[in-house]
């Protein structure tokens, strides 16, 4: 029985070997799945990204589909498109008059007589656009400039009233200004009067019965 006994001593080193061996295999494999399985989300976190995913599309194709297709319509040879913006004849687009201008032709300064005689001229001013130039003519409208001419587009004529006629008169002068240069002539015509007051009234006696 002695020959037998170094046979089953190797036999058992080999099986311990191999024992041992199958535990590294097992815990290799075992480590591997951890690895793949940690690296890898679970099936809810896949389905939350992929439902996240194809809301996120679907409200991109929403967004495009509800927007209305404009569409303009064709302009044939004779069909001018719609205007736009401000409209003709209002607004600071709107066109000028052409050729010189009256922007006012006014008194300045009316008038006054009084019983004594005395009295407070007349002051006009005017003011031009596109002209180079003003004549006045008093109580002769149809002679253009008969009192005197200007030169620029602004001025001013101080004009005396005689006030003689009595107490109770009226005086009245025609003013006629009109452009010089610039093209067609423009004109402005105004008329100013001035009244002389009247006699104080002559207080009648009273009698006593």
């Amino acid at each position: 029985m002695e020959p037998h006994q170094p046979i089953r001593t190797t036999d058992r080193r080999l099986t311990l070997a191999l024992v041992f061996l199958g535990v590294l295999a097992l815990l290799s494999a075992v480590a591997a799945i951890a690895i793949v399985v940690l690296d890898r989300p679970d099936g809810r976190q896949q389905q939350i990204a992929r439902d996240r995913a194809g809301t996120g599309a679907r409200a991109d194709l929403g967004d495009i589909s509800s927007t209305p297709a404009v569409s303009q319509p064709p302009i044939g040879d004779n069909q001018a498109p719609a205007a736009t913006g401000t409209p003709a004849g209002g607004g600071d687009h709107a066109p000028k008059p052409a050729g010189p201008q009256i922007v006012y032709f006014r008194v300045q300064q009316q008038p006054r007589c009084d019983t004594a005689g005395n009295h407070t001229p007349a002051t006009v001013q005017w003011k031009l656009s596109g002209a180079t130039g003003a004549a006045l003519s008093v109580d002769n409208p149809g002679l253009v400039g008969s009192y005197r001419s200007y030169t620029g587009t602004t001025g001013t004529e101080t004009l005396n009233f005689s006030c003689g006629g009595g107490p109770g008169s009226t005086e009245t002068h025609v003013y006629t200004l009109y452009t010089v240069g610039g093209g067609q002539q423009r004109s402005r015509t105004i008329n100013v009067s001035a009244t002389v007051p009247g006699a104080p009234p002559i207080p009648t006696a009273s009698t006593t019965p």
